[in-house]
């Protein structure tokens, strides 16, 4: 099998088969880029580590319950595309791309920064709540059937404030 990822610590660079492989091995400060586009049948999870994952002209496509990528607890995730084109995608067709959830603990605050590249998703394109932080800066997001970035709304999460700080991209 080809590889699909490449994970960057400090100055070394591994090649994985799949992006949870490099996940697994990544720890705070480290960056993914993609080799190649990449089908996710389950959610990548980033909990407790700071990760930034490169789409380098390349796509993540999702067919994951819920959404394609999953910032919980102290997560902190920045997607960006350092491609020429910034062709890069995240792309869910029947679902949300992003959650940004902490529906556990109040003292810890997920977030998720989104760069460049593009994300497309049927729900939401980047959904917060439970106590997290979503900064867009560049990029494109696009929903179909519900906010391009939003929140849920529910009560359930009235006692975990978010934010939505947006500074660019298109929406």
């Amino acid at each position: 099998m080809a590889d699909l990822v490449k994970l960057l610590h400090e100055s070394v660079e591994t090649s994985y088969e799949s992006i949870s492989e490099a996940l697994e091995a990544s720890v705070s400060g480290d960056i993914l880029t993609l080799l190649s586009d990449i089908e996710l049948n389950d959610r990548i999870i980033i909990a407790n580590k700071t990760l930034t994952l490169d789409l380098a002209g390349y796509s993540i496509t999702s067919t994951a319950q819920n959404c394609a990528i999953y910032v919980d607890l102290s997560g902190n995730l920045t997607v960006k595309d350092t491609s020429a084109a910034q062709t890069g995608s995240i792309i869910h067709n029947s679902d949300s791309c992003i959650y940004v959830v902490n529906e556990s603990d109040l003292t810890k605050k997920p977030v998720f920064t989104f760069e460049s590249g593009t994300i497309q998703a049927q729900e939401f394109g980047v959904c917060v709540f439970g106590g997290g932080i979503v900064n867009i800066n560049g990029g494109t997001i696009i929903a179909k059937d519900n906010a391009a970035v939003g929140s849920n709304g529910s009560a359930k999460y009235a006692d975990y404030p978010y934010e939505i700080n947006i500074s660019g991209g298109n929406i």
